[in-house]
C-alpha cells in the first residue's frame, strides 16, 4: 500500500493557481502549508504538463487517480 497524499488534488489546484496568478510564492505556500518548496514546484511542473488532470502523486499512473483507483 502506498502513501496517502497529505494534500487534495483541490488544495494543490488552489496553491497553483495562486502561484501562476501571482498572488503568492512558492516559499509562501510552501510555508502555509508546512510542506518543502521542492513539493509546491512539482505540483506547478505537473500542472503546467498535465493541466486539471494532474493530481500530485508520484504513482506512474497517476492519469488514472481521478478515477479512484491511486
Amino acid at each position: 500500500m502506498g502513501r496517502k497524499n497529505k494534500y487534495s488534488k483541490e488544495v494543490k489546484l488552489q496553491v497553483i493557481n495562486d502561484y501562476i496568478n501571482g498572488i503568492k510564492s512558492v516559499i509562501q505556500i510552501a510555508n502555509e502549508l508546512n510542506c518543502d518548496k521542492s513539493s509546491v514546484r512539482k505540483w506547478i511542473r505537473g500542472y503546467r504538463s498535465n493541466g486539471d488532470k494532474f493530481c500530485g502523486n508520484r504513482h506512474k499512473f497517476s492519469h488514472v487517480c481521478n478515477r479512484g483507483k491511486y
